[in-house]
């Protein structure tokens, strides 16, 4: 099949398990920017109530962040193992690892 992304683009037709991780590491983003966002209203910066809601929310959906931004990494990273090993080495594509760094 054919695509007409341009290189560097997110390539979404390339693998199932990339389009997934990359997709559920966006899910992560979202939900906490979502949990932060609910945190944030009313706002009331001078009130420390409200800075301790905001902080908790913030120290406490930390994970969500973290874990997405990994998938993310490992999506990218099968995405560019797979255009390495299943089309065929070239001079360049054998360089694949230092991509990772």
């Amino acid at each position: 099949m054919a695509s007409s992304l341009k290189p560097g683009s997110l390539h979404w037709g390339s693998s199932s398990s990339a389009r997934g991780l990359s997709l559920a590491g966006l899910v992560l983003f979202a939900l906490y920017g979502s949990i932060v966002v609910g945190s944030l209203f009313p706002i009331q910066l001078l009130a420390s109530a409200w800075q301790l809601k905001l902080g908790s929310a913030l120290i406490n959906a930390a994970p969500f962040p973290l874990i997405g931004l990994g998938l993310l990494h490992l999506a990218s990273w099968r995405d560019s193992y797979r255009d390495v090993h299943e089309t065929g080495p070239t001079p360049m594509k054998r360089l694949w690892l230092f991509k990772l760094f």
